[in-house]
């Protein structure tokens, strides 16, 4: 389950997006995007379809690079993160009875 608020002041984007699994190549780099909540939080390609350039937008620039890694999962997005394609961790295992401790 996924929770989040976003009732601060400002006119939030609501907009959810799929952004597709890819390979990279090596060497490739990895844009940093700026940290911008209200409409339109990212304008370009870079990130699904959804946030495509709209006559009178401009497309939103990096702050910054850092190297990427070779494969990036499918996930999709929103002003929060809403889920994952893969999980980022196996499942933990619940054991239904408790350890056994050797007695000395």
């Amino acid at each position: 389950m996924v929770s989040h608020s976003d009732d601060g002041g400002g006119q939030s984007d609501p907009r959810i997006t799929f952004v597709k699994a890819m390979d990279h190549a090596p060497g490739s780099m990895r844009p940093i995007w700026p940290d911008i909540e209200d409409w339109p939080r990212f304008v370009g390609d870079a990130r699904g379809s959804t946030y495509r350039v709209l006559p009178g937008q401009e497309p939103t620039s990096p702050i910054g690079f850092i190297p990427q890694v070779a494969h990036t999962y499918a996930y999709c997005e929103s002003l929060a993160l809403t889920e994952l394609r893969r999980a980022a961790a196996p499942p933990r295992r619940r054991a239904a009875t408790p350890p056994r401790i050797p007695q000395p």
